[in-house]
C-alpha cells in the first residue's frame, strides 16, 4: 500500500511538472509569435514605403517602437500558468468535512480506488442535498485533499491514496 502511495505521488508531481511545463511553453510560444508578427509587420509596411530604394536600415521611429513593445511585451513577467495554493478557492471546514465523508463512503460502496469526477459531484450532492456542492466547492475540497495527500485528481478521476 506504501509503495502505491509512493508511486501515486511520483506521478501526481510527473503530471504537476509537466503541465507547468507546458504552461511555459505556451507562453514562449505566444510571445515569440507577437515578436515575429511584429517584425513581419514592419518588414511589409517598410517594404511599402519605399521608393525604389532597399535600404535595410530604413526604420522609421514608430516601426522601432512596435518592435521594442513587442519585445518587452515579450520578457515582460507573466501569472504563472498552473494553479497554486493561494488562488485557488476557499472551502468552509464544515463543508469539506461533509465532502470528505460524503467521499468515503462512496469509496467504500463502491470499493474502488478510483472514481469518475461526476459519480462523485452527484454522490456528494444526493448526501447533502439541503445544500448541494457547488463546482467550486468540489474543486477547492479536492484540490484541499490533494495538497493533503489524501486523494489526487488526474483526467476527471479521483484516485485515493
Amino acid at each position: 500500500m506504501k509503495a502505491v502511495r509512493t508511486e501515486m505521488q511520483e506521478y501526481r508531481n510527473s503530471v504537476s511538472s509537466l503541465v507547468a511545463t507546458v504552461g511555459v511553453c505556451s507562453d514562449k510560444i505566444n510571445n515569440l509569435t507577437t515578436h515575429m508578427e511584429a517584425i513581419e509587420n514592419t518588414s511589409a509596411r517598410t517594404a511599402s514605403d519605399k521608393d525604389g530604394e532597399d535600404d535595410p536600415y530604413d526604420f522609421s521611429s514608430e516601426d522601432e517602437e512596435e518592435v521594442q513593445a513587442a519585445v518587452a511585451a515579450a520578457h515582460a513577467p507573466r501569472a504563472p500558468a498552473v494553479e497554486t495554493p493561494q488562488t485557488q478557492a476557499h472551502i468552509e471546514p464544515a463543508r469539506l468535512e461533509q465532502f470528505k465523508s460524503a467521499l468515503q463512503q462512496l469509496f467504500r460502496e463502491e470499493r474502488a480506488s478510483s472514481l469518475p469526477l461526476a459519480r462523485i459531484h452527484a454522490h456528494a450532492n444526493a448526501a447533502q442535498a439541503h445544500a448541494p456542492f457547488t463546482d467550486t466547492e468540489l474543486r477547492a475540497a479536492l484540490a484541499r485533499m490533494t495538497h493533503d495527500n489524501q486523494v489526487m485528481l488526474a483526467d476527471d478521476i479521483v484516485f485515493l491514496i
